[in-house]
């Protein structure tokens, strides 16, 4: 029993790809549209805590050391371009830095971290075969140009990688194999500097150009591939795995947009009475916040309910034995 255990994204991953597709969609939104700072700290937290379920605490930490780094360059840099408020808590220069700014920035900030957490939580449950799953029937068109956008993106940072590391062997090689007197006539710091510069500027371009047109090439032979094997020769389109909606997929569904719609509702009132210019208001009630913090743990429950199950199958078999 234990060896056949599902990983907690594939525990998500047994709901029908439409349920999934919805909650995400509806998370998403939600969280970009709560410009507020407690619905904001909610979805970042409640975000970073879905993402150690779903991807492990390590994948989770790592994009955090460029991304932590942003949503401080974010909070400190907005002062500089909207210098508004009434609490100065210093001077640059001739400009007045305010705590309300501040404020600002860093929800903003915030903000873009939780959509990068939540679109992560949402890549490790919803494959490209759940997209095509979910609208493969209504939209075929869009469904996989989605699907293919999402395949392209590893692809590309993938060959990216490859074509950096065979610029390098080429870069290193040719540098072993140059004469002494092509050495010596950039000896000198600054012409080193400017020769490292364009050496850099060249293999970039030339990085990105072998990528671009990798990748028409590669569409042109996917063009060419679907053709072949009968793309748009039916009205309908069919799948190879199919996958049948349930009651229970029903029931979640009507869940999430129950939820999503209490949701809005309570947002749509904690958001209209906060505001950060001149001054920063008031929070809200708790329980306006609560609809918000059930509608983003559901997965954080769906989980918990996975690994109870599985822990009462293995103690039944245990004492069965």
């Amino acid at each position: 029993m234990g060896e056949g255990r599902t990983t907690r994204a594939a525990a998500l991953g047994l709901w029908h790809p439409r349920v999934l597709v919805a909650y995400f969609a509806c998370a998403l939104v939600l969280v970009m549209a709560a410009f507020e700072p407690v619905c904001t700290g909610l979805g970042l937290a409640v975000g970073l805590l879905v993402c150690c379920r779903l991807r492990g605490v390590r994948a989770t930490l790592r994009p955090l050391a460029w991304q932590l780094p942003l949503m401080v360059i974010i909070c400190l840099v907005n002062p500089f371009f909207s210098a508004q408020g009434m609490t100065e808590v210093a001077t640059v220069g001739v400009r007045k830095v305010y705590l309300e700014s501040l404020a600002y920035g860093l929800n903003m900030g915030a903000m873009l971290l939780a959509m990068l957490v939540w679109f992560a939580d949402a890549a490790a449950v919803v494959s490209t075969d759940a997209v095509r799953i979910a609208f493969g029937g209504t939209l075929p068109v869009v469904s996989l140009m989605v699907s293919m956008t999402v395949r392209l993106v590893p692809d590309f940072i993938r060959r990216g990688h490859e074509i950096a590391d065979v610029q390098r062997a080429c870069t290193s090689a040719a540098k072993t194999n140059a004469p002494l007197s092509d050495l010596s006539a950039h000896s000198h710091p600054s012409a080193l500097s400017r020769l490292h510069a364009s050496s850099r500027l060249h293999n970039r371009s030339r990085l990105v150009t072998v990528l671009v047109g990798w990748g028409l090439e590669d569409s042109f032979a996917t063009a060419d591939s679907m053709q072949a094997r009968g793309w748009s020769s039916a009205r309908r389109r069919t799948s190879y795995r199919s996958q049948r909606f349930r009651t229970r997929d029903g029931v979640a569904l009507a869940l999430i947009a129950t939820l999503a719609t209490v949701d809005a509702l309570a947002l749509a009132r904690v958001c209209g009475g906060w505001h950060y210019y001149p001054t920063m208001g008031s929070f809200s009630a708790w329980w306006l916040y609560l609809p918000h913090a059930v509608l983003l743990a559901l997965p954080l429950v769906a989980t918990a309910v996975e690994d109870l199950r599985w822990s009462h199958a293995e103690s039944s078999e245990r004492a069965a034995a």
